[in-house]
């Protein structure tokens, strides 16, 4: 077994974690602050009937990096009103968790908070 490309399965989304996400998690958080000004997008996450409410909370979690209350409350406003403001981020970190959600099975959307 090749340790350099073999990681162990996400606690959340229960599948291999690829090099490249380890790179793009790295890589944003290394730039966090690098004096660059960036618009703000909005990452929304969708209700849908395929997910349970706690898989849903820990995807928040683990993914979007919110607290447990904050994941369980926009789990719960996603459910009652079909959707839920999950934050504002630059275009990058919105990008990155949005690939993230959808690739664990949310249904999640980005745009520019200017809308």
């Amino acid at each position: 077994m090749d340790l350099a490309v073999h990681f162990d399965r996400s606690p959340v989304v229960d599948r291999e974690i690829t090099v490249e996400e380890i790179r793009k998690s790295r890589y944003l958080t290394e730039n966090k602050h690098n004096g660059a000004s960036f618009d703000k997008w909005v990452l929304q996450l969708l209700n849908d009937s395929v997910n349970t409410r706690s898989y849903v909370c820990r995807c928040l979690v683990q993914i979007a990096k919110l607290s447990e209350e904050e994941s369980y409350q926009k789990m719960v406003h996603a459910h009652e009103h079909g959707e839920a403001i999950i934050g504002e981020y630059c275009q990058e970190y919105a990008e990155f968790y949005e690939e993230a959600l959808t690739n664990s099975g949310l249904v999640c959307e980005i745009f520019p908070a200017s809308e």
